[in-house]
């Protein structure tokens, strides 16, 4: 695929994002591989570079092994965190007018600034915090085609984290063992383990330092913010106001938080 239609597929992204509008898949276009379609992300990211926003981490995606041989990966798909995109601690968030927007719990580390391949990973993270991840694409439905999520930044709008909490060695064990529940308006919505990720967030942790962490245009922050992956099915977000509640079985607080759903039009993105 030659640059002129990177940089044009790329545009067409960009614009249903900032109209909420859907978007044809660009392997529908034609074929499309998972390295060009990180090449049409990079198109995005560097657009919201110039804008100024900052690049203050990442978002891991498609990291339960069990899915890789049906989508044709051998590992997860990854997208940039911007500033402009990161909510922490914050009881109440206002979405701007998503087209479908999913929310997705996971767990958030904030990994150490010059982190090492060959340091364990637990020696490197300074915080973890439950999270929920906005994420909206506006590709018809249908089987996921791995290069149009990573060609659309892995449909990432938002990441809401919740208190982050020191993290200390004995949370090793636990990580890969916990479960969770996420309730909307105090209904069960969707439950997960930790042990999805990769087995455990803390490997999913690992394999972004050894294979992605130098990659990623990150700005000068005092860390890198990591989210792990889904721990269990997303559930869509309603228009209106919804309240939400993301409950682990690990010594961290809960998230809670007011989520406000816009109707469908303009955004900033």
């Amino acid at each position: 695929m030659d640059k002129t239609t990177i940089e044009a597929i790329a545009a067409d992204l960009m614009r249903a994002r900032k109209l909420g509008l859907p978007v044809q898949r660009p392997s529908t276009r034609e074929p499309l591989t998972l390295d060009e379609g990180y090449q049409i992300a990079r198109v995005l990211l560097e657009a919201r570079r110039a804008r100024g926003d900052r690049v203050i981490g990442a978002k891991l995606g498609f990291t339960n092994p069990a899915v890789w041989p049906s989508v044709g990966l051998a590992g997860p798909l990854w997208a940039p965190v911007f500033a402009a995109t990161y909510v922490e601690s914050a009881r109440e968030v206002a979405l701007p007018g998503l087209r479908s927007p999913e929310v997705e719990p996971e767990i958030v580390f904030g990994l150490k600034r010059g982190a090492r391949r060959d340091a364990p990973i637990e020696s490197q993270i300074e915080w973890y915090a439950l999270g929920l991840e906005v994420i909206d694409t506006g590709y018809p439905a249908g089987p996921p085609i791995v290069a149009d999520q990573a060609a659309d930044l892995c449909a990432h709008q938002f990441l809401i984290v919740g208190e982050p909490t020191p993290f200390a060695a004995d949370l090793i064990d636990p990580l890969g063992s916990f479960s969770c529940e996420l309730y909307c308006d105090a209904q069960l919505k969707s439950r997960g383990a930790g042990k999805d990720v990769m087995g455990n967030p803390l490997h999913a942790a690992q394999w972004f330092v050894k294979h992605l962490i130098h990659d990623v245009p990150l700005s000068d922050a005092p860390c890198v913010v990591l989210t792990t992956g889904r721990l269990g099915p997303p559930p869509a977000i309603p228009a209106g106001v919804s309240q939400w509640r993301l409950h682990a079985t690990l010594p961290v607080p809960e998230l809670n938080v007011t989520i406000r759903r816009d109707a469908a039009g303009p955004t900033s993105a």
